[in-house]
């Protein structure tokens, strides 16, 4: 088939915005999954997961707390009680029921107290660990939203390269004869429609020719076309 040198290069310069567009596209797909970010997501889900269980945890001690609070506040208004039968009573066998009774809310106070003590401990401990988790939780969430931010203006320059490149493509390929551009097609489908002659060797396949194949492309008119014995790419000398 006669096709004139020039439009040979530019099936060359087709097949490779061809090439080019491939490996946009393969990238295009690789960052619309965000699948790099999904390390973030874990780190994310995690905190947060953790801060949840703190949280709980927090509120439960909370609640213990308030529960220990007012049961001291019972044994603090039966003490007054007490306090006030025991200065009115005028009977020693009440006196001395009534003093027991003291004696045993004084120990019921004192260990109601301790276990408030404890659960105080442990509230100021998990409240830190509650914050340390938020920090940690709003420094991921800010990590992860710059990381998107980052991505979407990624994939908008990349398609906007895949555009320019495609646009380009069009152009280019407009120039081919309908006959040149059915068999740039037909090679398309099958591997490298078109490449480069570089010394004795095919740039598509990257094997080298024999002698007499190399003697016969060589001889080849520029005007015609020379194929690649190897994977039938057009070759451009």
């Amino acid at each position: 088939m006669k096709v004139p040198h020039a439009h040979q290069e530019v099936m060359l310069q087709v097949a490779g915005l061809d090439l080019e567009l491939e490996a946009l596209s393969s990238r295009l797909a690789e960052l619309q999954t965000g699948a790099h970010l999904d390390a973030l997501r874990t780190n994310l889900f995690a905190a947060s997961s953790r801060m949840l269980e703190q949280q709980t945890q927090l509120e439960n001690l909370q609640q213990e707390l308030r529960k220990l609070e007012a049961d001291i506040e019972l044994v603090d208004k039966r003490i007054d009680l007490d306090k006030q039968r025991l200065s009115s009573t005028s009977s020693s066998k009440d006196a001395e029921g009534i003093t027991s009774e003291l004696r045993s809310l004084a120990t019921r106070k004192s260990n109601l107290e301790d276990q408030e003590l404890e659960i105080m401990e442990q509230v100021e401990q998990v409240s830190a660990l509650v914050a340390t988790e938020s920090a940690s939780r709003t420094s991921l969430s800010v990590e992860l939203a710059e990381a998107e931010a980052a991505l979407a203006g990624d994939i908008t320059k990349l398609a906007s390269k895949i555009s320019i490149v495609e646009t380009e493509r069009a152009a280019k390929f407009a120039i081919l004869s309908e006959e040149a551009a059915n068999l740039f097609t037909k090679k398309a489908g099958r591997g490298i429609p078109a490449a480069a002659l570089k010394g004795r060797d095919c740039d598509a396949c990257r094997i080298g020719l024999t002698s007499s194949a190399y003697e016969d492309v060589v001889a080849t008119p520029a005007d015609e076309i020379a194929t690649c014995p190897n994977c039938q790419a057009i070759l451009v000398r």
